[in-house]
């Protein structure tokens, strides 16, 4: 069999153009495919990128959110603890005028118990006195 008297037949050809048909359907379908699915994968990729951005927009935020509220509940303890310091200072203030009034209360206090004192001995000793004497009258008017 040399190539000069090689012969095809009717159902060669139609095999050999249906193969190269075959072949080249195939080659076709998998071009195609093939940008199909490079189409798909960046649409997928451009998906996971908005994602991603949004997910990092919404972590941003909470970790802003997290700041301003520790930011508010610092705030809010240095209100709650000026407004404590000024109320303490303030009762100290009280207990000290309290205090002073009390000390100068004592004060008055002893002075008037020790003029009182001075009097009840005065008193006493005037009783006294007087006891002699009414002794000393008594025993004049039995001895006469």
């Amino acid at each position: 069999m040399d190539a000069a008297t090689l012969t095809f037949g009717i159902k060669d050809v139609v095999a050999i153009i249906v193969g190269v048909i075959s072949i080249a359907s195939f080659i076709w379908a998998l071009k195609s495919s093939n940008e199909k699915n490079k189409a798909l994968a960046t649409q997928a990729l451009v998906e996971v990128a908005e994602l991603q951005k949004t997910t990092d927009e919404k972590f941003l935020h909470a970790k802003n959110s997290k700041k301003a509220n520790i930011q508010f509940l610092m705030d809010e303890i240095a209100d709650a603890k000026a407004d404590v310091e000024k109320k303490e200072s303030s009762i100290y203030s009280k207990i000290t005028e309290i205090r002073t009034e009390q000390k100068e209360g004592h004060d008055k206090l002893s002075s008037q118990i020790l003029v009182m004192s001075t009097q009840l001995n005065t008193i006493g000793n005037g009783v006294a006195e007087l006891t002699g004497y009414m002794r000393a009258q008594k025993e004049q008017k039995e001895a006469k």
